[in-house]
């Protein structure tokens, strides 16, 4: 039985790609501009879906950005949601366990790293926020998670008497694994695909005519 060309063609070049890839840095913004009631624990969701990734990438690391317009930074509490449920708190009312109101500030237009030494927890300021800040919870906690699919963003302002927040926009710098690499037998099989390959001669549609 002739083996199809159809067939070998699309196996080999799916372990070639897997063999040839390697971490890339993705990144997507999102602009939901969704307020944020002051003194409501329910807050707002927003669902993105993070495009840029293909099925079987996984986060290796991560870096999240974030824009707040109004109320007040010491009451807001922000989480992200990967889209395999891991989870891990942005925000948690930042400040408030430094003097016990927390950071005075309205707004901020942040990112969070974990590799800043500025840990957003500790800022008490008075004025919107600019920096470079360490997430409440580390973004390691996302280490092997999907990067392709829903990523979901809770925020809520807790503080009674606050004026409106409003989530301008949100976005995500994630560097991701490619889906595992081949093994040992699928590298095997690459080789014996690429000989078949070599080998294939499709017949001559031509047929040799008699005079």
């Amino acid at each position: 039985m002739k083996t199809k060309i159809s067939v070998i063609v699309p196996l080999a070049i799916g372990l070639i790609t897997r063999v040839a890839s390697g971490q890339s840095t993705l990144d997507e913004g999102y602009m939901p501009g969704l307020t944020v009631t002051g003194g409501d624990p329910v807050g707002v969701v927003d669902r993105e879906a993070f495009d840029d990734a293909q099925a079987g990438d996984t986060v290796a690391d991560m870096t999240v950005n974030l824009q707040l317009l109004g109320g007040y930074n010491g009451d807001l509490y922000v989480s992200l949601i990967a889209p395999d449920g891991t989870s891990a708190v942005l925000l948690d009312e930042p400040g408030a366990g430094v003097n016990g109101f927390g950071a005075s500030g309205a707004g901020m237009n942040i990112t969070l790293s974990d590799d800043s030494a500025n840990a957003i927890q500790n800022e008490t300021s008075a004025i919107p926020l600019t920096n470079t800040y360490q997430p409440a919870d580390l973004l390691t906690v996302f280490q092997g998670a999907p990067a392709a699919g829903t990523w979901v963003l809770y925020c809520a302002n807790l503080g009674m008497g606050d004026g409106p927040t409003t989530l301008v926009s949100w976005g995500m710098d994630i560097t991701v694994l490619p889906a595992p690499e081949p093994s040992a037998s699928e590298l095997g099989a690459l080789s014996v695909l690429v000989m078949i390959a070599a080998r294939y001669r499709p017949s001559s549609p031509l047929k040799k005519c008699k005079v």
